[in-house]
């Protein structure tokens, strides 16, 4: 149960680094969790506790895989729900990219989806049509993970 909270945990830290989740959200559901342990984890407490994180960074890349996946699927369900812009979006994936680097298994879909935001910018393509790629090739890729997974 701990490995699987602490991804939790990681999960929406990596989703307030993207904008998509509040500190005071994160929080709260600490809060709730520790009253509901018997004895909640030293790391929980400190979440609750803290206005911030200190250890965000090594916390976040501890189970980086799982952490990163979610945090492509929160920004892809965000997008598509329209709950945020396609700035956001964009800005998002890029801060996805940097933070996990090549260890990622989604680096190079990463970088293929920043090089067609560079196209975009660049006025080569149509934002409309390279949104409609994104789109498709991260459902599918999300999908196909989410088959392949435990």
């Amino acid at each position: 149960m701990e490995a699987s909270l602490k991804i939790h945990f990681a999960s929406l830290f990596l989703a307030n680094q993207l904008g998509l989740v509040s500190l005071q959200e994160i929080v709260s559901e600490a809060d709730q969790r520790i009253i509901e342990a018997d004895q909640p984890e030293p790391w929980l407490i400190k979440v609750s506790a803290e206005s911030h994180f200190s250890d965000l960074p090594s916390f976040i890349t501890s189970e980086d895989q799982v952490v990163a996946t979610e945090g492509l699927r929160r920004l892809l369900r965000a997008w598509s729900a329209g709950t945020i812009g396609d700035e956001h979006f964009k800005h998002g994936c890029r801060t996805l990219l940097i933070m996990t680097g090549e260890r990622s298994r989604w680096h190079e879909d990463l970088l293929w989806m920043d090089d067609d935001f560079c196209l975009v910018e660049s006025g080569i393509h149509a934002w409309e049509d390279a949104a409609k790629a994104i789109k498709r090739r991260f459902e599918t890729l999300l999908e196909n993970d989410s088959e392949s997974s435990p």
